[in-house]
């Protein structure tokens, strides 16, 4: 409840089953029940009861397993107070017991609260994307989500902001994954049972997160490394000219990068099409080996214009293609 922003409720079912004081709870979750508690009266605006609960909690704080979370909540009431570097330094503290101790997970709630406390903005959103990322790659969702969450209300703000697939929500993830892949909008619709509007909506708003300008450009970057069998079926211009699609390059630019007429180009991009058996570009950035992946293949075997297209690369990382 508390990773989908319902922290009220959150505080008054931990309420409910600890019993008075938390009593009924073991020393560890009666800690992290208390930070959510006390942070729920400060966000309602009760720093008095925030502050008696507080000082309910210190004396948990002897115990290294639960000092974090007492930490954690006393920046979280310096905060409401306006106290911004009073609390930061409470975030940076509760980080450093958590490492103490070896608590990953922890310490990356210690990191969350310090970051959405950045008065700088894009200082801000650049950490709390990492902060995502990480938590996505130790499995730690409800982290995840809650950086996601204050990344998306920073970059609402700011559209030069851009994010990575960790601050996707899992449906998001779903069609960005579908789009790579070549899927059209109305067969995403049809594979997730989803209205087009739905499905439109949630690709535009994935390219937005992304910064990315096409559909062709979520395939070179999410897309596998691609099938060297599907660009053995190309001729060596063919390839060429996919591999360039496959890195988001339009006719165009394609036509200027290889010095050729753009009806050239595009009687070679129809070829390709029609050789790979897929209808999208951003089919074939899904199943041609993207060009940087491709360039020592190009140099041993001698090809003359593997230069040409190295100015457009797109570089996958693995974390990335794990991710989606």
């Amino acid at each position: 409840m508390r990773t989908l922003g319902q922290l009220q409720a959150s505080a008054a079912l931990l309420t409910a089953i600890g019993g008075p004081g938390l009593a009924r709870c073991k020393l560890w979750d009666r800690a992290f029940a208390s930070e959510i508690i006390i942070t729920a009266a400060a966000q309602r605006g009760d720093l008095l009861r925030a502050e008696e609960l507080l000082a309910e909690a210190t004396a948990l704080s002897s115990h290294l397993v639960a000092a974090s979370a007492v930490t954690r909540a006393r920046g979280a009431i310096a905060a409401m107070r306006g106290r911004l570097e009073e609390a930061r330094a409470h975030a940076v503290a509760s980080v450093h017991l958590d490492e103490a101790v070896g608590s990953d997970i922890e310490a990356l709630r210690g990191r969350h609260l310090h970051a959405s406390l950045d008065p700088d903005t894009r200082r801000a959103a650049a950490a709390l994307r990492r902060i995502a990322s990480e938590a996505d790659r130790l499995g730690i969702e409800s982290v995840r989500a809650l950086a996601a969450r204050d990344w998306r209300r920073l970059s609402a703000n700011d559209p030069s902001i851009v994010g990575d697939i960790s601050v996707l929500s899992s449906r998001e993830r779903e069609i960005a994954a579908l789009m790579a892949e070549g899927h059209s909008n109305p067969a995403i619709a049809r594979l997730r049972f989803l209205s087009l509007g739905t499905v439109k909506s949630h690709a535009a708003e994935v390219l937005a997160v992304l910064g990315l300008r096409s559909r062709v450009h979520l395939a070179a970057l999410l897309a596998p490394v691609g099938d060297e069998d599907a660009a053995a079926h190309l001729s060596p211009r063919q390839a060429q000219v996919a591999r360039l699609i496959a890195a988001g390059l339009r006719n165009a630019e394609i036509a200027s990068r290889l010095g050729l007429s753009e009806r050239t180009v595009e009687k070679h991009v129809s070829a390709v099409l029609d050789r790979l058996d897929v209808t999208s570009r951003a089919a074939v950035a899904a199943r041609v080996p993207h060009e940087a992946a491709s360039r020592e293949k190009d140099a041993a075997s001698g090809e003359q214009h593997h230069s040409d297209a190295e100015d457009g690369a797109v570089h996958r990382t693995a974390a990335v293609r794990e991710a989606v």
